[in-house]
């Protein structure tokens, strides 16, 4: 389905991704096939995990 909002958090200095990331649908509901489709899955050496948040709160100010 389609995302909304999708963030890769990297280590300032290294410049490296920190291993995980957020990732926002709409409905929340049309996460739940990825969520579903992917148990087990591996990418470089390491397991794949989706979990369900929260909604997140917009406070309309940028950081």
């Amino acid at each position: 389905g389609p995302v909304t909002r999708g963030e890769i958090p990297v280590d300032k200095e290294r410049g490296w991704s920190k291993g995980f990331g957020f990732f926002s649908f709409p409905p929340v509901e049309v996460a739940d096939p990825p969520l579903q489709a992917f148990p087990g899955a591996w990418m470089d050496g390491k397991e794949i995990k989706f979990e369900k948040g929260p909604p997140r709160q917009h406070t309309g100010t940028h950081s």
